[in-house]
């Protein structure tokens, strides 16, 4: 069995003591996701995340505040390899809002993202399987 592997990087972005997460309304089953995506070939990681988060979230004022980690997940179909970011907002953002990233890779466009923050320390929400693994990884971005 061939598997793909994927190279992607994952956004955790804080503002404050809250944590920008998102609901996709047309793949509800994906649950609670942070931003992020593919590297594209030739692509550095850092130059990934900040794409990533513009393309997805509208979001330009952002910058990275550290680099977290990497990780490696294996599935039957395909191995990923993740950089993870801590980002943060250097203008405040809205509350929630909708953004719909018109370039993707995998899906056809345009695909709709609903943003919301949550409280970092006591999040009330279970992230989609991967997205969780910041709680493996440098945890800096639970410090207040």
């Amino acid at each position: 069995m061939h598997r793909a592997f994927k190279r992607k990087v994952l956004a955790y972005i804080t503002q404050g003591d809250r944590l920008l997460v998102f609901r996709q309304p047309d793949y509800l089953s994906w649950g609670v996701q942070v931003p992020g995506g593919s590297i594209e070939p030739g692509e550095d990681h850092d130059a990934a995340v900040i794409r990533e988060v513009e393309e997805e979230t509208g979001l330009r004022n952002v910058k990275i505040s550290a680099y977290l980690g990497s990780l490696f997940t294996a599935r039957p179909e395909h191995m990923r390899e993740l950089h993870c970011y801590h980002l943060t907002v250097t203008q405040p953002a809205p509350d929630r809002w909708t953004h719909y990233e018109l370039h993707s890779t995998s899906r056809v466009g345009p695909i709709a993202f609903d943003f919301f923050w949550v409280p970092i320390a006591q999040p009330g929400v279970t992230l989609y399987r991967g997205h969780e693994m910041i709680s493996y990884l440098q945890q800096p971005i639970f410090v207040g």
